[in-house]
């Protein structure tokens, strides 16, 4: 029995160790030889990286967390030097870094309101603004994400060595949340082994570190906070979210989910985010940038369309009855209803806690993207992240089968292929329910092991 107990276990090892090197060359072609357009390519790597995924979860219970850690570090420094291939919105991260650098208000000028002004405009501004997807909107991007930006625009002119810079950053901020995951997991009462539920996901490693897209940090920030909430330390995890929402805005609707958590409280703790994430904007104070972001963040809900679930429901039922969809009107409708679905989901719950937090994130934050006009793959990183904490697995299914969305680059201009949209959202749907139905299965049951729990993926 011995024996065979130390072959399985070589075994595994085995299979965690050929899986991770397949990985590695999987991520390197991705990172340096696909690009968005070839679809068929992208949608086989990709099956491929998630299937090699699935079976490191499986095998790598056992296994050492740091040795762990180290490889799904690895993995994420094989995009060092790449330049992101399925998303050109680096270049507005660069763009906003050297106008800041040259004393220019990111937030307050249009990237082609600059450029029609026919002013010389150092390298490698011209060259960016060759490459925007946005020149005719202003900037949403919070302040603390302008700091980033800025940093990178210190190494001078050179495009990819600020590319570096923006990589180097989220690779610490993804270190980082896998160092204080396996933590957070065991005071939620959960296994450690669940943080590979996000550390070898390959959306996250993908869209954070090779796509550069900066909900990385915000991960990062707002797992802190939780860490700092279970802790009892509500000033420092007020700092930790505070910082959360500086880099994404997405941190204050779970702001909902704490005054049956901290009582009266809360409003100080509220209070406390809101004015650390005033103050960032500090250096950016002019009452026409905060108009402006908020005319760029208007325009999310009015203008722009992308992998929608209810919102491409809604659009396609239109269109079948009148011939023509109004997103002007169905995309604030769409969030006006996001935000009363989250609202009452705040004032019904029962049995507030804690530790059933990370879970009411999960959910408001699922409402929020199912109503959503635009749901880029990257939109789902943080979903992927709560997901150990609540022990659900949607995320995992729909962070694999978002990349049909990359359909709509196979040519110019960009369209959509709607059934396999659609299939995207039946299998996260049917995933939903299976989730659902589990959950009832084991309610009133007494809690698993750790070691048993891990070993569901």
């Amino acid at each position: 029995m011995h024996v065979g107990r130390w072959r399985s276990g070589w075994l595994r090892y085995g299979l965690v160790a050929c899986a991770w090197l397949l990985s590695v060359g999987g991520h390197a072609v991705l990172a340096y030889c696909v690009r968005r357009e070839q679809f068929y390519l992208l949608v086989g790597l990709w099956s491929i990286l998630f299937v090699l995924y699935f079976v490191i979860l499986r095998n790598a219970l056992q296994l050492n967390l740091w040795v762990l850690t180290v490889g799904a570090v690895v993995l994420r420094l094989v995009y060092l030097k790449a330049v992101p291939a399925l998303s050109d919105d680096y270049n507005r991260f660069l763009w906003d870094g050297h106008l800041w650098q040259l004393g220019i208000n990111p937030y307050a000028h249009r990237p082609v309101d600059l450029m029609a002004q026919n002013r010389e405009l150092p390298a490698p501004l011209p060259s960016l603004f060759a490459g925007l997807n946005s020149p005719l909107y202003y900037t949403v991007y919070p302040p603390l994400l302008q700091y980033v930006f800025r940093l990178s625009a210190l190494t001078g002119p050179d495009i990819e060595q600020g590319i570096m810079v923006l990589r180097a950053v989220v690779v610490l901020a993804e270190t980082g949340t896998l160092l204080c995951l396996p933590g957070l997991l065991r005071r939620l009462g959960l296994p450690a082994s669940r943080t590979w539920w996000y550390g070898y996901n390959p959306l996250i490693i993908t869209e954070l570190t090779g796509n550069l897209h900066m909900e990385g940090l915000m991960i990062f920030a707002i797992t802190i906070a939780l860490c700092f909430l279970l802790l009892g330390r509500k000033p420092s995890a007020a700092v930790a979210w505070a910082a959360a929402v500086a880099v994404k805005l997405l941190p204050l609707m779970w702001l909902a989910f704490l005054p049956k958590r901290m009582r009266g409280y809360s409003i100080l703790f509220g209070f406390a985010v809101v004015a650390l994430v005033a103050l960032s904007f500090l250096p950016f104070a002019e009452i026409v940038s905060a108009k402006n972001l908020g005319q760029s963040l208007d325009l999310y809900f009015r203008k722009f369309e992308f992998n929608a679930g209810i919102y491409g429901f809604v659009r396609w039922i239109s269109t079948q009855l009148y011939g023509y969809h109004h997103i002007a009107t169905t995309g604030p409708l769409l969030a006006l209803l996001a935000a009363v679905l989250i609202g009452a989901l705040a004032v019904t719950e029962r049995h507030a806690d804690m530790t059933r937090l990370p879970r009411m994130m999960l959910l408001s934050l699922t409402i929020y993207l199912l109503c959503s006009p635009v749901v880029h793959p990257w939109y789902l990183a943080t979903l992927v992240a709560l997901a150990p904490m609540a022990g659900v697995y949607f995320p995992l299914v729909w962070s694999a089968a978002v990349v049909v969305s990359y359909a709509a680059y196979r040519q110019q201009p960009y369209e959509e292929i709607g059934w396999l949209v659609a299939l995207e959202y039946v299998l996260v749907g049917a995933t939903m329910v299976a989730d659902y139905v589990r959950s009832i299965k084991v309610s009133g049951k007494e809690p698993r092991e750790p070691a048993a729990a891990a070993g569901e993926v």
